[in-house]
């Protein structure tokens, strides 16, 4: 019963705002929304277009009513047209991957097999050698007044991932991947990562209203000739080997000098043991060494101790 009151609410509102002149817009609750006019003084249009006074346009809401403007063609000719434009784009982030697994055959011949939304990116070493990294990225809208003033007429987030964002990534990989060589592309994947999404943040923040939140490798480091990620592989076996033996030398060493130190201790506590027996034996007069005769003082020994 609900059910049917509400559609028919909703095709009496639809029915009625074409006969007076306006129509219904939704925003759902995960969508940002701006309503600009579209009409009026060209001069203040412009010094309206700009972030502040799309900022200043933003509405909520679940349904937005868009009034109609009747524009006049002559002396008997007219049409009408909505009076604002509503620009929508989602507020949820959206997460996209860019990834490609490389095909060698023995004869050296590379291709590449694309397994993401877009393929991964192909670049080189400090060294020239050939290899293919792929990310996984997610970035949500954070300025939507800066984002639907670029996008607002595509605002579709996973195109302008796809198009845009995935364009400029492309450019700072070859740039930042080779400054790196073989070996430390494999070991520094941390430090590369936070240095492209640093970058990727420096012009889509403040030019866009987007910020990727993350970005990560997806597949490893893939090279392009295997036998180079088989020799990378031994030094780093060969790396962890000797530094696993350097280890256990030195946890020898700190258990060797932690048993001399209890040894010390151990003897310390006997001279102790002996001086208190000997002082013990002198105050009640009795001979402990040959030299000493019945005396109750308490005397020193550290000359019959071994140094």
């Amino acid at each position: 019963m609900k059910k049917s009151v509400l559609l028919a609410t909703v095709l009496l509102a639809l029915v009625f705002s074409a006969c007076s002149g306006y129509k219904l817009e939704v925003i759902e609750p995960d969508e940002w929304a701006i309503l600009v006019p579209v009409d009026g003084d060209t001069t203040q249009q412009a010094k309206d277009n700009s972030y502040a006074m799309y900022k200043d346009s933003l509405v909520s809401g679940k349904t937005i009513t868009i009034p109609y403007k009747r524009i006049k063609l002559g002396l008997i000719r007219s049409y009408k047209v909505p009076a604002y434009t509503l620009y929508k784009t989602k507020r949820t982030p959206i997460s996209r991957t860019w990834y490609s697994v490389v095909n060698a055959d023995a004869a050296g011949n590379v291709a590449y097999t694309q397994k993401g939304d877009k393929p991964g990116f192909a670049t080189e070493s400090a060294g020239s050698t050939g290899l293919m990294i792929g990310f996984n990225i997610t970035y949500n809208v954070t300025a939507p007044e800066k984002y639907l003033y670029w996008k607002g007429k595509d605002p579709d987030l996973a195109t302008f991932g796809d198009n845009t964002i995935f364009t400029t990534l492309s450019s700072l990989v070859s740039e930042t991947i080779s400054t790196y060589k073989d070996e430390e592309i494999t070991t520094k994947k941390s430090e590369i990562t936070k240095r492209l999404k640093d970058k990727l943040n420096e012009k889509y923040v403040s030019g866009y209203g987007v910020e990727i939140t993350e970005l990560g490798i997806i597949g490893g480091i893939q090279f392009d000739n295997p036998e180079i990620q088989r020799q990378i592989d031994n030094r780093m076996i060969q790396k962890m080997a000797a530094e696993a033996a350097k280890d256990q030398l030195a946890a020898f060493k700190a258990k060797s000098e932690l048993v001399t130190y209890e040894r010390t201790w151990i003897e310390i506590d006997m001279q102790k043991a002996l001086i208190k027996y000997i002082n013990a034996a002198a105050e009640k007069g009795y001979t402990v060494f040959p030299e000493v005769s019945g005396s109750s003082t308490a005397i020193d020994i550290s000359k019959y101790l071994k140094k």
